[in-house]
Parts: C-alpha cells; sequence; structure tokens
C-alpha cells in the first residue's frame, strides 16, 4: 500500500473486511439480494460481509474467528456434533490439515441439509498447503488431493439425495496451478546493493527509496520517492532484469493485458512487475544472497503469470442444468461467478468474465 508506507496482508483475512477488500458485487451478495440463503466456510475476503447468512473466516487467529464467525454459529455446530472451537488455536498447522478439510466439509453439509442453503462457499485448503510445503506431482501432492475429493465426493453424494437431488449443481474450481522450486530469488538485496533500501543494525528496512512484496511466482516492485521515481525507474528495470529467475520485467503499459490497475489509479498497484518460471520463487527478504535455496519445507509456490499449462487451474460443474461429457478448453477465472448467477437465475453486472453458455443445457 504506498498510500500507507507498508505492505497489507490479505492471506488470512488479518486486516481487511469484505467491504475493504471487495469493491464489486459478489455473486453471493447479488444471490442474498434476491433473497437466498448464503453460507461461506473459509472462503477469502468474507469477513464483515452482511449478505452472508453463514460465515467461518479464512484465518488462522482465534481473534479473527471470534470476531467474524456468525454469532451462534459455533454453539449451533458443536450440538450437532461439529467442534469448529480448535481452528485458531490449530492455525495452519499442516498436522490439522486433514482434520480442517474434514470440519469444513462437515461445516458445509450442515449448511445444506439442516438450513437448506441455496449458494455454499466452500474453500478446502489441504492440497495448497502440502504442495506449498512438498512441491506438486509428490506422492503427499497426490495423497492430498486424494483426500480432497473424498471431502468433494461427500458433497456430491448429499446433493444426490432428496430434497436436493435434480435441484441442485456442484462446481468444483481452484484459483491457480503449482511450480516447484529449487532456488529463492531475493530482489530486495539487489535494490538495497543500488543503495535503494536502507537498513538498520537489524538488517531492518530504515529508509526506502524501493521495495519488493514477493508474490512466488511474481514480484511487485515499488518506486517509492516521487522526486526521483522517473529517474530510478530504467535504472531499477536494467538491473532486475539481470537477475538470475528473472524471466520477464512487466512494465505499466502491460498491466491492462493482466487485469490490474495503473499505479495512478490504485495505491495497491506496483510500477513494476517481475515475472519467473518453475524452479524459482520470488522472496522479500533483504538478507542472504540474491539467490539462494529453498528451505526444507517450501518445495512449491503459485502466483506465476497465467498463461503456462502448469500454473492452469481447476475447473469441474455437474449437476442440475450442467450439459454432461462437455470438455472445455482453457477458460478464465472471471467466468465461474457469471456462469453460477446464470444458472441460479441471477445476474451479474459489468464482470470482466463471460457465461460459459456451451456448458449450460439452456
Amino acid at each position: 500500500d504506498r498510500r500507507a508506507g507498508r505492505e497489507l496482508v490479505y492471506i488470512g483475512d488479518p486486516e481487511l473486511e469484505k467491504a475493504d477488500a471487495i469493491k464489486v458485487p459478489t455473486l453471493y451478495d447479488v444471490a442474498h439480494a434476491a433473497g437466498l440463503k448464503c453460507g461461506s466456510v473459509i472462503w477469502p475476503c468474507c469477513n464483515g460481509a452482511k449478505s452472508l447468512d453463514w460465515v467461518i473466516p479464512d484465518s488462522n487467529k482465534q481473534p479473527i474467528h471470534d470476531k467474524y464467525t456468525t454469532p451462534g454459529f459455533v454453539t449451533e455446530l458443536k450440538e450437532a456434533g461439529i467442534d469448529i472451537s480448535e481452528l485458531g488455536k490449530w492455525g495452519w498447522d499442516k498436522k490439522h490439515s486433514s482434520a480442517r478439510d474434514d470440519l469444513y466439509t462437515c461445516v458445509a453439509l450442515h449448511l445444506l441439509e439442516q438450513h437448506k442453503a441455496n449458494l455454499i462457499l466452500l474453500h478446502l485448503i489441504t492440497p495448497d498447503g502440502v504442495e506449498h510445503a512438498y512441491g506438486p506431482h509428490t506422492p503427499e501432492a497426490y495423497k492430498a488431493v486424494a483426500e480432497a475429493d473424498v471431502n468433494v465426493k461427500r458433497v456430491w453424494d448429499a446433493l444426490q439425495r432428496p430434497p436436493f437431488a435434480g435441484k441442485s449443481a456442484l462446481f468444483v474450481t481452484s484459483d491457480h496451478g503449482f511450480a516447484s522450486i529449487e532456488k529463492l530469488v531475493r530482489p530486495n538485496v539487489e535494490l538495497k546493493r543500488l543503495g535503494l533500501i536502507e537498513t538498520d543494525d537489524k538488517d531492518k528496512p530504515a529508509k526506502r527509496q524501493a521495495w519488493c512484496v514477493a508474490q512466488g511466482g511474481s514480484a511487485f516492485i515499488y518506486l517509492l520517492d516521487d522526486a526521483t521515481r522517473a529517474e530510478q525507474l530504467p535504472r531499477v528495470k536494467a538491473a532486475l532484469s539481470k537477475l538470475e529467475g528473472v524471466q520477464r520485467v512487466i512494465e505499466p503499459a502491460e498491466f491492462a493485458s493482466l487485469g490490474l490497475p495503473l499505479p495512478a489509479e490504485n495505491h495497491e498497484a506496483p510500477h513494476l512487475i517481475l515475472a519467473t518460471g518453475p524452479g524459482y520463487s520470488f522472496n522479500g527478504d533483504l538478507t542472504g544472497g540474491v539467490i539462494g535455496p529453498v528451505t526444507a519445507t517450501y518445495k512449491g509456490t503459485h502466483g506465476h503469470l497465467p498463461q503456462p499449462a502448469y500454473m492452469h487451474a481447476t475447473f469441474v460443474a455437474a449437476g442440475q442444468g450442467i450439459r454432461a461429457g462437455i470438455k472445455l478448453k482453457t477458460v478464465n477465472n472471471t467466468d465461474v461467478a457469471p456462469t453460477i448467477a446464470r444458472l441460479m437465475g441471477l445476474k451479474l453486472d459489468g464482470v470482466d468474465g463471460r457465461v460459459l453458455r456451451e456448458i449450460l443445457k439452456d
């Protein structure tokens, strides 16, 4: 956040409520406005959402759970034999990943069977955490995906029973693929070498003219001094483009093609974006070499440009109103919500995506 002069944390939703993070109507906003009941089970960026009837936050912090879980929901679930009171204590410790996804699925089934919720957003987390730790296409990754499949089947089986049979549909989606990594790239170390970051005796930033926010397969570069930005931009671009692992340096003229706002339009937008490929992940540390090895518990990442096949996400749809046997080529994540809206008889206006009419019966 260039306006605040600090990094905003989105993962785990520790700072922003839904109204702060999302500026356009969501699928559940439109569904709620139509009188439908909506629930969110650790779906990101839902804290404080007034159009959700039930919410469990996507957080590893107990205070966030205490503040944003729907009042009375913890007690209701416990009386139904579903105890979510330990979620904050468990945090994101991977030894609890399977138990968490089991609980999340139980909550989704409770919303379906006990409340007849019309729209349920369920986030299963084990594959992401495991693939970060062990990398994709590993035995651990395949086991995690198999566990997720079991939970998806639990939901699907419930939808095949009365009163939902023939009246419901299931969409299985993801927001990214995964890449294996062996090396870290630390742009802030290079920016420090260029004299654009000064540190104190504890190697903490004391003065910054530039800063890198690492995003795994990409990195956002901010030039923080208005007076020197025009002068520094070519120098910074030239230096960072030469770093091992940097495949591409993207300037604002290309941002629109990536669905990103310009720095002049949004105070969180960077001035340059670095892109890497398999084998590398960007890291925001100020110490160590510009290039270094990954740790034993960090073998996979995402955040790359979306075009390569290894970064492609999942899309499966089945149920009422869905044509069977249709094989799609490449679609956009922004197509998912408009398609679900059409299936539910709703309309999302002004969207970037399209309705996937080729999979719908009507």
